[in-house]
């Protein structure tokens, strides 16, 4: 890798030199202050071309592409990476043409492009390998990692985890640490193993207070709330999102603010504060709105579909998830579109409009297979079966027991034998849906199935 010996100042009215330029762009990002540093990348790029210093130039542009990219702008983001990695490849800077590729692996992976993201990282790895750079190595490691963890191969995300990991242990990198640690719980939070998930969020925020890491700190405070969260733990969800909210407001990170407010948006929705949630996710959409995240604002707007939805509000819901998939269609959100899709099935089905949930179904599981999205999949089957059973309870019923058979974890058991009682009324049925209930509840997989213990335990009879 080529070490530059020279700063390039930008001219006498400038105060700064490019390269310090990008570096305050960094920051700018690292806080949410999104625009402004959109705006430093494009004085950057542009001082960079006036200067004839494509060395300078590449590096601008790779941080410009990687900033469109997250804030919902994929199009224009491949374009500008995909002309940085073609300078960096001019004057042979492995470690620049490593980052470009992990860059265009992870816009690729957000659009549901997995076999390209997967070639990208691995390229990204041999380049970073051919370097001697194992911080990049490091880097292309963890981004496969994420990769598996969106196709559901928990397993191998960890093993990659675990190696990323040992090259940052090794090199003494207590930041990439702190990061790595939030990802490496995110994969035994998807087990539903909440007890090892804790255990990395936690070291990640210990790490993150001794360092004065405050960005990071916030991204621990917000995984341990959602680890409180899908426990049912409802009130101590709460506590450590506001705390995330709190150091948010205190970075001026309106991205980390957004998603800290989506986050007891959720808490107020699932504690019956409906209002409550209206407006902590309003506030969350318009601070995504404001620096122009894409991806952030779909996600809001589908939080907003469900909690109209119980409000009995099924135009508004229908209004909002439409908004959401107008959004995931437009920047080709390819992991996203399909949950999307198959919530604006059920609202069809609310609606009545049982053929419209039918062909939306359809399509959404067929997406789902696309991008590896078992959970929708699963939610897409389980849609279709409550669909015949509208026409046939009897062969909606026997579908469900034949997925039954094919169940990969206890939790799509209980689903399912909650579903089948749902059609079927029988007590039979109900006793088997709340021994599964129970047995979830008791190993800490609280707030779904609370919700659905309430209702078994109140004999809801029949299909609804």
């Amino acid at each position: 890798m080529k070490i530059r010996r020279r700063l390039l100042w930008t001219g006498e009215d400038s105060p700064f030199p490019v390269h310090l330029r990008i570096l305050r762009s960094f920051v700018m990002m690292r806080i949410g202050l999104w625009g402004q540093a959109m705006e430093e990348l494009e004085r950057a790029v542009a001082e960079a071309k006036t200067a004839g210093d494509d060395e300078m130039l590449a590096a601008a542009l790779e941080h410009l592409g990687n900033l469109n990219v997250n804030r919902g702008r994929p199009d224009q983001g491949e374009e500008i990476l995909t002309r940085a990695l073609s300078l960096f490849r001019q004057f042979n800077d492995y470690r620049g043409e490593a980052k470009v590729l992990g860059d265009l692996g992870t816009c690729c992976r957000r659009r549901g492009r997995y076999r390209e993201a997967e070639d990208f990282y691995r390229r990204q790895m041999e380049i970073a390998s051919l370097a001697g750079d194992r911080n990049e190595l490091g880097l292309a490691a963890e981004n496969l990692a994420n990769l598996c963890l969106y196709q559901g191969d928990l397993e191998k995300s960890l093993l990659y985890f675990d190696q990323s990991l040992r090259i940052a242990e090794n090199s003494g990198d207590r930041i990439a640490i702190c990061t790595l640690m939030i990802n490496k719980g995110n994969v035994h939070f998807y087990q539903e193993d909440y007890r090892q998930a804790e255990e990395c969020y936690r070291r990640s925020l210990e790490e993150s207070l001794a360092l004065g890491y405050k960005s990071n700190l916030g991204l621990a405070l917000g995984a341990l709330g959602n680890c409180y969260y899908k426990q049912g733990n409802l009130a101590k969800a709460g506590e450590y999102f506001t705390d995330c909210l709190r150091i948010n407001q205190e970075l001026g990170n309106r991205s980390g603010q957004a998603q800290a407010l989506g986050s007891l948006g959720m808490v107020e929705m699932h504690s019956g504060r409906q209002q409550k949630a209206l407006e902590c996710l309003k506030q969350s959409l318009e601070d995504f709105q404001c620096i122009k995240d894409r991806l952030g604002e779909a996600i809001t707007l589908s939080l907003l579909s469900e909690v109209y939805l119980k409000l009995n509000q099924v135009p508004m819901a229908a209004r909002m998830i439409d908004q959401a998939l107008g959004i995931a269609r437009d920047i080709n959100l390819g992991h996203h579109l399909p949950e999307f899709i198959q919530k604006r099935a059920e609202i069809c089905m609310a609606f009545g409009e049982i053929e419209q949930a039918e062909r939306l179904c359809r399509e959404a599981r067929a997406l789902a297979e696309t991008v590896g999205r078992r959970e929708v999949i699963f939610d897409c089957d389980i849609l279709g079966c409550r669909l015949l059973a509208r026409k046939d309870p009897k062969a909606g019923e026997e579908n469900l027991r034949e997925m039954l058979l094919r169940a990969a974890s206890d939790s799509e058991s209980a689903r399912l034998y909650y579903e089948i009682f749902r059609i079927t009324g029988s007590e039979a049925d109900r006793t088997r849906a709340l021994t599964s209930c129970r047995n979830l509840l008791e190993r800490g997989q609280g707030l779904f199935w609370a919700a659905i213990m309430q209702e078994l335990e109140n004999g809801l009879e029949g299909y609804k």
